[in-house]
């Protein structure tokens, strides 16, 4: 850091960070575990539940991936493989705990 002063905001923002990203957590469990009674509710009731304001349908998908080992057994080149591979950059700040 250029300043101490720095070094203090630095360290305000990864607490403020944490603290966040901890609540987070704690939402998305809870979330979660609305999630799944909300879907056990619509299961139960043929895959559709409602209240005056609200309609819980049971949506069922697949999502597919592409194996290249599976492709490259059969006779699928790595370079082609490589070719048809879309690649999105992404970048974020990532936020360790010191050991």
């Amino acid at each position: 850091m250029k300043t101490q002063g720095d070094a203090i905001a630095l360290a305000k923002l990864i607490k403020t960070y944490i603290g966040l990203r901890e609540q987070l957590t704690d939402i998305e469990t809870k979330l979660q575990a609305v999630k799944d009674r909300l879907l056990e509710a619509a299961i139960a009731n043929g895959g559709h539940a409602e209240t005056s304001s609200h309609t819980v349908k049971v949506i069922s998908m697949e999502r597919k991936t592409i194996n290249g080992s599976k492709l490259i057994e059969r006779g699928v080149t790595p370079a082609i493989i490589e070719y048809a591979t879309t690649v999105t950059p992404v970048c974020y700040a990532r936020v360790d705990e010191k050991r």
